[in-house]
């Protein structure tokens, strides 16, 4: 089932026999957007993925995981996610990346992470202050991200993506099984080809000449690995938040390196240089890298516990961006 106005143009994909065309149109390009949709994304790995876009600048291929099952993925579809060459802008690949890994056995690859590029974008430093200081004491480094429909309304400023957004995101919010309701209704697949198309958009006023490309796709290759790493995302405190990970966006210029880490933090379960956590959580073996702390203090003054109870952590989950 096609669609095309002069600001939609996709293509639902649910038979088995549309799959090939897809495909064939989409290895065409080499600069693709994907967007996932779903029941509980990223929800410790009990979610499901039903719905996948993947865009090129002119159409949206968006192809029903639900009826095609694992075969959309055996039949081409996962090999182009796993292409390094074909470069997929995405937003806040983290919980899309390990729900691919994790239950379509799909290792993405490729990825340019636009919540990150946003993010240098805005450039937003670390108090000078703080540089040569012990890394656990620097919590100005601690810094929050930019949600999709915040940077959708910040840079994109189409008139039509809004529109479809505003129109769908009561039913998206307000029914947990939207998504994995089928027949898909005109207006949702409308909502699922305007967030991949926003993309581009999203990137060409963001990316300032491509200047920062290699940070860039280091970043992701970083992020994209974030959750999909862990072997359970429900031990430890596998945190869900909207700060950006410590040690993901490379400091600019010609090395791109990063410090030797050896040291794991309790909380996100990455390994970090032994000065990120206080004299005393080494001692105590009670390391919570700056990012983890700050949100064990939000969580604790807003429910008025600890993370920690009785020797086991909390699972903690933001509100979904779906």
């Amino acid at each position: 089932m096609a669609c095309k106005t002069p600001e939609l143009n996709y293509m639902f994909v649910d038979n088995t026999t549309d799959v090939p065309e897809a495909l064939a149109e989409i290895n065409r390009h080499s600069l693709l957007a994907v967007h996932c949709k779903g029941f509980k994304l990223g929800s410790r790995r009990s979610g499901e993925l039903t719905l996948i876009t993947v865009a090129t600048q002119t159409k949206s291929f968006i192809f029903d995981v639900l009826t095609l099952g694992q075969c959309v993925f055996d039949d081409g579809l996962g090999a182009i996610l796993e292409d390094k060459t074909k470069e997929k802008l995405m937003f806040n690949c983290r919980r899309d990346a390990d729900n691919l890994f994790h239950q379509q056995k799909v290792q993405l690859t490729g990825v340019l992470d636009l919540q990150l590029l946003e993010f240098m974008f805005s450039k937003r430093e670390v108090p000078k202050s703080e540089e040569k200081s012990r890394r656990s004491s620097r919590t100005g480094e601690v810094q929050l991200l930019k949600g999709f429909r915040q940077c959708i309304e910040m840079y994109v400023k189409d008139e039509v993506i809004i529109e479809v957004r505003l129109r769908c995101q009561r039913q998206v919010l307000g029914d947990s099984h939207v998504w994995k309701t089928r027949p898909l209704s005109e207006n949702l697949k409308k909502y699922c080809c305007v967030d991949a198309s926003a993309l581009f958009t999203l990137y060409i006023n963001l990316q300032q000449d491509g200047k920062d490309h290699s940070r860039l796709v280091i970043a992701s290759d970083r992020y994209v690995d974030t959750f999909r790493c862990l072997p359970d995302i429900t031990q430890g405190l596998c945190v869900f938040n909207p700060f950006l990970p410590l040690d993901i966006i490379p400091e600019a210029g010609d090395s791109f390196e990063f410090p030797e880490a050896s040291t794991k933090c309790i909380g996100c379960l990455r390994l970090f240089p032994a000065d990120e956590f206080p004299k005393a959580q080494l001692r105590n073996k009670q390391r919570f890298c700056r990012v983890c702390a700050e949100v064990k203090s939000i969580f604790s003054k807003a429910f008025g516990i600890d993370l920690i109870t009785q020797g086991k952590t909390r699972f903690v989950q933001a509100k979904p961006r779906r």
